[in-house]
């Protein structure tokens, strides 16, 4: 049920994410389109400030709902949310105080700082929004509240892009784009709060006097393996955007953003795919039960990095033209390279998809945490070096370099927990994929070469034909006869579900 529900909050925020984007760059402009990936950038770096608090909140609520104690559960919803408020108070004075110092450090010109300064400020009451809204959401995910929370955040998403698509135009975009996310948040939290207050959500009530150090210690150095991986990730999510910013300036950002905004739904869907895998994993690490766990993990790879590789294909043959229909030919023909590297990068990193949450289930994923870090100080240093000759190509280049030098130690760290060896795997599993992804890709290209692709419905043809040509090579090239039985048992159950 849950993964059901988070991938309809993935398909919705991806149409809108098709619908919206090309509103955004139109009505912002290249500059504040800049501005506004900066500010979340600089927003995610100072999250990193929640000390790993939303995993461990939702693994204590978990904890906790199971062991019936009223007193415990109480503390932890207390602390849990003066820790995040507290967490978003310090970030927020800080903005406030960059908004009252040096404002213009964002500006294209002086006249407009006043401008940028208020931008500053609106950012600060929605980060004080954020933090206890994000307890909230790790409250929920640990009760296995997913489909309500999810519904809400569908909906708000869908009622926040209408209004922002007709007022977007009348009013400062900038300006009303964080102001509209400030009312959002608010709304949420408001809401998830609301709902938690009934006894078939916990009757949850928030009491200030049932804070607990004592808690909030256990928390802290539980979530110290969060933090370290939440860092090195957003180090090497937020890192780009900075330092183009900084370097080649914030008008070129959308130019980088718009190829990996593509490369990120693929990422995002495999992550949706491998949701239900982590408790599968725990339960058969608990019984010894190796054999079937190395099924389940080769198996749940041939449909993940069979999707994600086969998409990546798809996106480095014709993702340049999907930005030139969707934005604009100036953007795809830039975006073309980036988009490039990207899919190979997706190929590297992906190649085992459902690695970190393995490795999460048999309680060995510390190691992650230091592979991470290393990969984000990699990519950060040759980003730096890479930027001044190469541009944005350079930065591209620098994220796979930094996927190539630290997939062999991630290798070998599942592997060390899995019966067979990497080579077997990647004979058995990616190599079938591989191939039929080239077939698939060699046929689309050839199609690209003989027509012209001016029109969406060009555009769909293309993606219809390598759909046609990938689906009956991944059936019977890459599936074996369990897996093709097991695949037409659940479609027999799904056709009579309907």
């Amino acid at each position: 049920m849950s993964t059901a529900s988070n991938g309809s909050r993935f398909a919705v925020t991806t149409i809108i994410t098709l619908v919206m984007t090309p509103v955004y760059i139109h009505e912002l402009g290249n500059y504040d389109y800049g501005i506004w990936e900066i500010m979340m950038s600089v927003v995610g770096y100072l999250g990193l400030l929640d000390m790993g608090l939303r995993p461990t909140i939702s693994r204590f609520t978990a904890y906790l709902n199971r062991s019936d104690d009223p007193a415990e559960q109480s503390a932890l919803f207390a602390t849990s949310l003066c820790m995040m408020a507290a967490v978003g108070l310090l970030i927020s004075m800080a903005l406030l105080t960059w908004s009252m110092t040096f404002p213009g450090v964002l500006a294209p010109d002086s006249d407009s700082a006043g401008r940028y300064a208020t931008l500053i400020q609106i950012f600060a009451v929605h980060v004080v929004l954020s933090f206890p809204y994000f307890s909230l959401e790790s409250t929920y995910e640990g009760r296995l509240f997913y489909t309500t929370k999810n519904n809400i955040s569908i909906g708000h998403s869908i009622i926040s892009a209408t209004f922002l698509y007709h007022y977007l135009p009348q009013f400062d975009p900038l300006l009303l784009l964080i102001t509209v996310n400030v009312v959002v948040t608010a709304s949420k939290l408001v809401l998830l709060f609301a709902i938690l207050h009934a006894p078939s959500y916990g009757a949850y009530r928030f009491h200030p006097g049932h804070f607990s150090p004592s808690m909030m210690f256990r928390m802290l150095r539980f979530g110290g393996k969060a933090l370290a991986q939440g860092i090195a990730g957003q180090v090497s999510k937020r890192a780009d955007p900075l330092i183009i910013g900084a370097f080649l300036g914030p008008q070129k950002i959308v130019f980088f953003n718009l190829g990996s905004m593509l490369l990120d739904r693929v990422k995002e869907s495999t992550q949706i795919m491998g949701h239900a895998f982590m408790p599968a994993f725990s339960t058969l690490h608990s019984a010894s039960d190796q054999k079937t766990m190395d099924q389940y993990f080769q198996t749940g790879t041939k449909y993940i990095y069979g999707l994600a590789a086969a998409s990546c294909a798809g996106l480095a043959a014709i993702g340049d033209i999907f930005i030139s229909l969707w934005i604009g030919p100036e953007y795809g023909e830039e975006a073309r390279p980036i988009i490039w590297i990207l899919a190979a990068t997706a190929l590297v990193g992906g190649a085992l998809p459902l690695h970190n949450r393995f490795l999460m289930a048999l309680n060995s994923h510390g190691i992650l945490a230091i592979i991470y870090s290393a990969r984000a100080v990699i990519n950060v240093v040759l980003t730096l070096l890479l930027i001044g000759p190469f541009g944005l190509v350079g930065v591209a280049s620098a994220t796979l370099i930094a996927h190539l030098v630290t997939a062999p130690f991630v290798w070998a760290a599942v592997f060390r927990h899995l019966a067979m060896s990497p080579t077997t795997y990647a004979r058995s599993t990616l190599l079938p994929i591989l191939v039929s992804t080239m077939m698939m890709m060699t046929c689309v290209v050839v199609a690209l070469q003989l027509f012209p692709m001016d029109s969406w419905y060009q555009l769909l043809g293309i993606v219809a034909l390598g759909v046609v040509v990938y689906v009956p090579l991944f059936v019977f090239g890459v599936l074996d006869s369990d897996d093709r039985r097991n695949l037409s048992g659940a479609i027999g159950k799904i056709r009579k579900a309907f």
